[in-house]
């Protein structure tokens, strides 16, 4: 594996070594051997399966391919990638350091019979192959491209990508990371191999321009939005201005794996988060509602979003609400007051406040932390309705949510049904053991922790598995609900556990499940 020497910003400074050794020689004609490419290849996972293993280190080799060559590679199963990397050799954008290649995916409603018709793919298409999954009814292939020089750097490859994905709206938009890669696909023979073709030598300046215009269009879209948004906050209070915002935040779908609207989201993010601060990720959380597929807690991915670029603002907001079908409401429509529910800003506090009447201002940790002794209150309110209790816990005192556990435990328990004895016992995992005889309640709490602490329920889940007994385990996400099953499975040396996706997972003596698919 090439590990890169020196880099400076999307460029290198020297080229890796290619060990013919690692890819046998694809025995070309004189007359090809200038059209050999590199590539990232893996040859240790067959079909499309264990995606988690080609993000580590040192799984992807540089080799040296021609399209023949390339096209024998997918047909045995084994997955490629057109970007090479540097670095550290993860699958990370920033480790990537050039390309020779582009691909389109497409997966329905674009026939291989309509691509080799079409002027540009049959001109300068080098390889045409179809994916695993396509059907004699319905088409799914790829189409790659050889560049006429090499891209260098993700931020160029990626100018690149979205404008051959431009040319052809048939195509997989959400394929135009830098770092993308393919599954082989088993048994499968091109439909076309062109060894000379490349894309127009003009290709890769075209592409600079298409971004250049894309660039002033939006800038000038966004300046004439930002005048109208400072238009409204002249004009309207804040409360209007909140509504306003609301408005077209329901207007707008949260994103979703694969949708291709992640770049746009983040900018509409920014400019809500530039112009209203803290406010605007109230009401950001009150618009995902965890309904969003953002890769990890969408609080983590609003932490992670730059306020000080000044480069985004709420017009961006308004200009992606309109997109779907979003219409500023009439000014004189009566009003939602929630100013109550959501942090004052310094001018609303003046125009309700008298001067120097001593009040202290709220700190945002104060409100934090007032809204969290809400949310349990409300929490723990529910739960004691659906028990049938009274509740007597004083909410004021530090100790709260002991003394509402003390008072909810037995009614829960006996709510369940569980015949456990004993008092509730609190502990680090590895020190709570379960019942040796009859049923036991065991709750952990690995939100807040680490691989170690969740790594620390395993030993629990096997030592009740082989006790005869069940057990259940709720995790964040699918993904890791699965991550869980397979870590709890290796472990066992047999399948002992599933998750809530499985067939018969009510027979399996650990079950995974997660909120998300409640």
């Amino acid at each position: 594996m090439y590990q890169e020497k020196t880099k400076t910003g999307n460029s290198i400074n020297s080229n890796p070594s290619i060990t013919e050794s690692t890819v046998e020689n694809a025995g070309l004609d004189e007359k090809f051997v200038n059209c050999r490419f590199q590539v990232s290849i893996n040859t240790q996972v067959v079909g499309k399966c264990n995606a988690n293993k080609l993000s580590y280190s040192g799984v992807w080799l540089i080799a040296s391919f021609t399209m023949a060559k390339l096209a024998a590679h997918i047909s045995e199963g084994y997955p490629w990638m057109p970007a090479l990397l540097g670095g550290n050799g993860q699958r990370w954008a920033s480790n990537v350091i050039s390309a020779d290649l582009m691909a389109l995916d497409f997966d329905g409603g674009y026939s291989i019979e309509q691509a080799l018709a079409d002027p540009f793919i049959s001109a300068h298409a080098g390889l045409i192959i179809e994916s695993s999954s396509s059907t004699p009814n319905h088409h799914k292939f790829r189409v790659v491209f050889r560049l006429p020089e090499t891209i260098k750097g993700s931020q160029a490859i990626g100018i690149v990508t979205r404008y051959l994905l431009s040319l052809f709206p048939q195509a997989d938009q959400a394929c135009k990371d830098a770092s993308r890669f393919y599954f082989g696909a088993v048994g499968r023979e091109a439909r076309l191999i062109n060894e000379g073709a490349t894309l127009p030598a003009t290709f890769g300046q075209n592409a600079l321009n298409w971004q250049t215009e894309l660039d002033r269009q939006w800038e000038e879209r966004k300046a004439q939005q930002a005048e109208k948004w400072a238009h409204v906050r002249d004009t309207q209070s804040q409360d209007e201005q909140i509504e306003l915002v609301k408005s077209a935040l329901d207007a707008i779908p949260t994103r979703q794996k694969g949708d291709g609207r992640h770049d746009e989201l983040v900018a509409m993010i920014g400019g809500i988060c530039n112009d209203l601060g803290d406010l605007g990720e109230t009401l950001l959380l009150a618009w995902d509602k965890g309904r969003g597929q953002w890769g990890r807690p969408f609080e983590r991915f609003l932490k992670s979003i730059s306020r000080t670029s000044g480069k985004a603002t709420l017009g961006t907001l308004f200009s992606l609400a309109k997109q779907n079908g979003w219409k500023r409401p009439a000014r004189a429509k009566k009003l939602q007051r929630i100013s109550a529910l959501l942090p004052s800003t310094e001018k609303a506090k003046e125009s309700s406040e008298p001067k120097n009447s001593g009040k202290k201002q709220q700190t945002k940790a104060e409100w934090k932390a007032e809204q969290k002794v809400e949310r349990d209150r409300c929490a723990h309110s529910q739960l004691a309705k659906m028990l049938g209790i009274n509740l007597d816990v004083d909410y004021s005192d530090d100790e709260y949510a002991k003394e509402a556990r003390a008072q909810l435990y037995r009614p829960l328990k006996k709510f369940l049904k569980y015949e456990t004895q004993g008092e509730l016992i609190e502990g680090f995992a590895t020190e709570q053991m379960a019942a040796a005889d009859g049923r036991s309640l065991i709750a952990y709490d690995a939100s807040k922790g680490t691989g170690k602490s969740n790594n620390a329920l395993i030993p629990v889940a096997l030592r009740i598995a082989n006790g005869s007994g069940r057990a259940l385990i709720f995790v964040p996400t699918r993904g890791l609900a699965k991550e869980f099953k397979a870590r709890i499975n290796a472990r066992a040396g047999e399948n002992i556990a599933a998750t809530h996706l499985d067939d018969k997972f009510y027979t399996a003596s650990v079950v995974v499940t997660c909120p998300e698919s409640a």
